[in-house]
């Protein structure tokens, strides 16, 4: 209890004016709190702090050292209205004679926030400086951070779940176009990091666009031509890697049209082999040596109609004897794929009553009955199931169809899966989180409670060691705090760090759920 009430009272006061150490012991408390006020009264000397060097701090939350300032809360947190106050905070304080102070500020924002793939604070940041003043040792040194992950994936794991590669990839594109206003964009983009870049391997599902297209867009072509195509070095990097996206997305690249250097990479004959080892097709431009691939403009048709959801035009054409697994494009995506998809029911049953494959998966692995759920299409997931759908899919990364309902919270879905039998505990492989962790972590009492009931393992911890307790009460989740309390979770278990759930509240400045730990017999 002395614990708990010497936390409450370092919560009255914030200011941005505090030394290191006490932004050690109680900023983020501070922060959460007093509402941010802390960024209404930024000055010239605030400003001046902002752009010293760092003291590293050992954070007992992460692995190794750390640094509790302000920019790097602001990142983590990446908050629209958070960010949106702090940045204007330092424009109003930045006058006409301070322009070069805000340049040197925005050039350290932009630091936190390409470390952490803060979209938000990155886009906030642009704002305070011009492109042309980014300098060349700047912008590479920002490329740099932007491409390194290891640490962002530790500092994640307590966070609400992420796509890092799409954060990635949005926070290169970013950058990409801002510099790409200056000479020098070329310069930065290295082999090396071309190669980190391309080794992102991810593709928009919705764009069609990926990490390969930005480095096809702001690479000179004769560079990537030189370096990259000519030598195969491109070819054996996607061979070696695995690189299905990238794959995709060069033949989404060569289809359009858009660039010689790719058109040549297809007729190279080792890529032509490695296409066909990945199961991926193209089809033929006026390149003499390609072999050519039946363009069956019935199957296009048919995926276009299963598309916009006209059933009479997709009964017609599949009497015609359209292919039914007829690919629009190098995602792998079948007409029943992208029915299910949008929802068009009545023209999935048609699909399968004349042999769909009920298991097709597009170049992401996700089924038809995966994409129904991810798109919270019920009526496609109960025909799906109805057909033989397979309930227990996993994709290569471990995650599960009740995983992706457990984290969006359709406490419908979860309902049918679990009265048809599905196995609720697998962990996914990223952070090894169950659907009843993920579950606590975004607060979905009623799926945590159905789990539960469905007798799941309430001890389940990810790769740090922390049980969905420890999860709920980092992140401010009482209600569910309270289940897993009422059905006997263990309120001192800790994770790897030793951490437990009272002190991860209090760190938090969760009052509420220190004053429930505490009342239940938590130990300080």
């Amino acid at each position: 209890m002395i614990l708990f009430l010497i936390f409450i009272s370092s919560c009255s006061t914030s200011n941005l004016r505090v030394k290191h150490k006490v932004l050690e012991k109680g900023f983020i408390e501070k922060a959460i709190v007093d509402d941010y006020s802390f960024v209404d009264g930024v000055t010239k000397e605030d400003l001046d702090r902002l752009t010293d060097e760092e003291e590293e701090y050992e954070d007992e939350c992460w692995d190794g050292p750390h640094n509790i300032t302000l920019l790097n809360i602001i990142a983590r947190w990446d908050n629209q209205e958070i960010v949106s106050k702090f940045l204007d905070t330092v424009t109003k304080a930045c006058e006409e004679d301070l322009i070069e102070k805000r340049k040197e500020v925005a050039v350290k924002c932009l630091e936190k926030a390409f470390l952490h793939k803060s979209i938000n604070f990155i886009k906030g940041s642009f704002n305070l400086i011009d492109a042309k003043d980014v300098s060349k040792e700047d912008a590479a040194r920002l490329l740099d951070l932007c491409l390194d992950t290891e640490d962002e994936r530790n500092l994640k794991i307590y966070e609400e779940c992420h796509d890092l590669e799409e954060d990635v990839y949005e926070s290169l594109k970013l950058l990409l176009e801002v510099t790409s206003q200056n000479d020098y964009v070329n310069d930065i983009l290295t082999d090396e990091i071309v190669e980190k870049i391309i080794c992102l391997d991810y593709i928009d599902l919705d764009s069609e666009l990926g990490t390969m297209d930005l480095v096809v867009k702001f690479k000179k072509a004769e560079e990537l031509e030189r370096n990259w195509i000519k030598n195969h070095r491109l070819t054996r990097l996607i061979k070696n890697e695995r690189l299905i996206a990238t794959a995709a997305s060069l033949i989404e690249i060569y289809e359009k049209n858009e660039r010689s250097s790719i058109q040549e990479l297809f007729t190279h004959k080792d890529f032509q082999h490695l296409l066909k080892e990945m199961n991926m097709e193209w089809r033929r431009k006026d390149i003499e040596d390609l072999n050519e691939i039946n363009n069956d403009e019935e199957g296009k048709l048919l995926y276009q109609a299963a598309q916009s959801g006209d059933y009479q035009k997709c009964l017609s054409i599949i009497k015609k004897g359209a292919d039914i697994e007829f690919y629009e494009n190098s995602l792998g995506i079948t007409p029943l794929w992208i029915a299910a998809q949008n929802g068009h029911t009545k023209i999935c049953k048609l699909l399968l009553e004349n042999g769909a494959n009920i298991e097709a998966t597009n170049i992401k692995g996700l089924t038809p009955l995966f994409i129904a759920v991810e798109n919270h299409k019920v009526d496609i997931c109960v025909l799906l199931i109805e057909r033989g759908a397979n309930i227990n899919y996993k994709m290569m990364d471990g995650t599960t169809i009740l995983w992706i309902i457990a984290c969006q919270g359709y406490t419908d879905l979860a309902k049918l899966l679990l009265d048809k039998g599905v196995y609720s505990d697998y962990a996914e492989h990223t952070y090894g989180s169950t659907p009843l962790w993920i579950a606590a972590q975004n607060g979905y009492t009623e799926i945590c409670e159905m789990l539960i009931k469905n007798g799941v393992n309430i001890e389940s911890t990810d790769i740090r060691g922390a049980t969905p307790l420890l999860i709920a009460a980092a992140n401010n989740q009482i209600t569910v705090c309270k289940l897993l309390l009422d059905s006997g979770a263990n309120i001192q278990a800790t994770d790897k760090n030793n951490i437990t759930p009272i002190w991860i509240a209090s760190q938090n400045g969760h009052l509420e759920v220190c004053k429930l730990l505490l009342e239940r017999g938590a130990e300080v």
